[in-house]
């Protein structure tokens, strides 16, 4: 009576052993998709963030190419240090969540 109890205790020992073994590579599995998610997020945020500087910096040109010349040096500096300091804003969020 002994024997049978001990060997159905190691089969169900090895059972359990083996389900947590398949749990946790599940779960591996998933954190690897999560994160492969996230990072594929964080890239497209990206490039979506730099097109849109890109733009902003066609649009800005355009609209210095209106100005008479005499104007436009200031109205460079003045628009670049505008755009510098939007844009800093906009990145400082990016970042930390990408940092977290």
């Amino acid at each position: 009576m002994t024997l049978q109890y001990e060997i159905d205790m190691e089969a169900q020992e090895r059972k359990q052993k083996r389900e947590i073994q398949e749990a946790e590579k599940m779960q591996e599995e998933e954190m690897k998709q999560a994160q492969k998610r996230v990072k594929y997020e964080q890239e497209k945020d990206l490039r979506a963030f730099k097109e849109r500087l890109k733009q902003e910096m066609k649009m800005m040109k355009r609209e210095l190419d209106i100005l008479p010349r005499q104007h436009r040096k200031d109205a460079v500096r003045i628009n670049k240090d505008q755009m510098e300091h939007e844009n800093y804003i906009k990145v400082v969020p990016v970042l930390r969540t990408a940092s977290h």
